[in-house]
C-alpha cells in the first residue's frame, strides 16, 4: 500500500519557487549596478565639463570665473587634486583669502602633495597678506569714523559758537547804543555850556577884546557835532539790537534752530548807519 506523503509533494514546489527568486534578485541586482554604473557615468561627464570650461576661462584670463567652475568640477568628483586648481585660480584672482582657504583643504586631504614645503610656506604667506589686509581695512575705518566724529564735533561746536553769537549780539549792540546815547547827552550838555558862555560874554555879538570868539565857537561847535553823531550813532545800534533782538525771540517760537544773523552800524562825521544781515 503506497502512502501519501505531503512533504514529497512539497519539496519539488518549495525549490521552485527558489530558483525563481534567485534568478530574479540576480536579475534586480544587475539592472541595480547598471544604473549605478550610468549615473556615475553621468557625473563624471557633468564634473569632466565643469573641468573643461574651467581650464578654457582660466586660460582667457577669467581667473574668478574659472575657479566656481573648478568648485563645480569638485563637488561632482569629490577629487582632492581638484582643491590645487581652485587655489591657483582664486591666486591668481587677486583673492588671497579663497586662496588660502583652498589650499590648506588641498594639504589636509593630499598628505604626500608634491613640494609640501614649497606649498606651506605659500600658505604661509597667504595668510599674512590676509592678515595685513584686514588690518589696513580695519585701520580705515577707524581713521573714517574718527573724520566722521571731528567733523561731527566741529559743526556742533560751529553750532553752539553761532548760536551764543545770535543770543549776545542784540544785548552788545543795544549796550553800545545806550552808551553812545548817554555820552551824547554829556557832549550836548557841554556843547550848550559852551554856547551859553559864548552868549554871557558876547552879548548882541559884541564880546571884549580879549575874548577869543572864534575859537570858543569852533570848540562848541565841535561838542555839537560829536553830540549829534554820538546821538545818532547810538540810536542806530540801539535800534538793530533791538530789531535783532525780536527776530531772533520770534524765530526761536517758530523752530528751536537759531538763524544766522549778523548785524553792523557805523558812523561818521557826516551820517550814522546800521545794517541787518541774516538768512531765515
Amino acid at each position: 500500500m503506497t502512502l501519501f506523503s505531503p512533504l514529497r509533494t512539497l519539496l519539488p514546489t518549495v525549490a521552485a519557487l527558489a530558483l525563481a527568486s534567485s534568478s530574479a534578485y540576480g536579475q534586480q541586482s544587475t539592472e541595480t549596478a547598471q544604473q549605478t554604473q550610468a549615473q556615475a557615468e553621468t557625473v563624471g561627464d557633468a564634473a569632466k565639463a565643469h573641468f573643461k570650461a574651467a581650464q578654457s576661462l582660466y586660460e582667457a584670463g577669467s581667473f574668478a570665473s574659472a575657479a566656481k567652475e573648478f568648485q563645480e568640477a569638485y563637488r561632482l568628483s569629490n577629487r582632492a587634486e581638484i582643491l590645487y586648481n581652485i587655489y591657483v585660480a582664486y591666486r591668481d584672482a587677486g583673492e588671497p583669502e579663497q586662496a588660502a582657504l583652498y589650499l590648506e583643504q588641498y594639504l589636509e586631504q593630499v598628505p604626500n602633495a608634491p613640494d609640501r614645503p614649497q606649498l606651506e610656506a605659500k600658505l604661509e604667506s597667504l595668510k599674512k597678506l590676509v592678515s595685513e589686509r584686514e588690518n589696513a581695512k580695519r585701520a580705515a575705518e577707524q581713521k573714517e569714523t574718527s573724520a566722521e566724529t571731528n567733523s561731527a564735533q566741529a559743526q556742533h561746536d560751529s553750532t553752539e559758537e553761532t548760536s551764543f553769537t545770535a543770543d549776545v549780539l542784540p544785548w552788545i549792540l543795544i549796550g553800545v547804543g545806550a552808551a553812545a546815547l548817554a555820552t551824547a547827552a554829556v557832549t550836548g550838555i557841554i556843547s550848550l555850556g559852551k554856547t551859553s558862555s559864548i552868549e554871557d560874554n558876547c552879548p548882541g555879538n559884541i564880546c571884549p577884546s580879549d575874548y577869543d570868539l572864534a575859537s570858543k565857537r569852533d570848540s562848541a561847535q565841535t561838542f555839537t557835532t560829536l553830540s549829534d553823531v554820538l546821538l545818532f550813532g547810538g540810536a542806530g545800534f540801539a535800534i538793530t539790537g533791538a530789531v535783532l533782538l525780536l527776530v531772533l525771540d520770534g524765530s526761536s517760537e517758530k523752530s528751536p534752530r537759531k538763524e544766522s544773523l549778523s548785524a553792523s552800524a557805523g558812523c561818521t562825521m557826516a551820517f550814522c548807519g546800521a545794517a541787518l544781515k541774516g538768512r531765515f
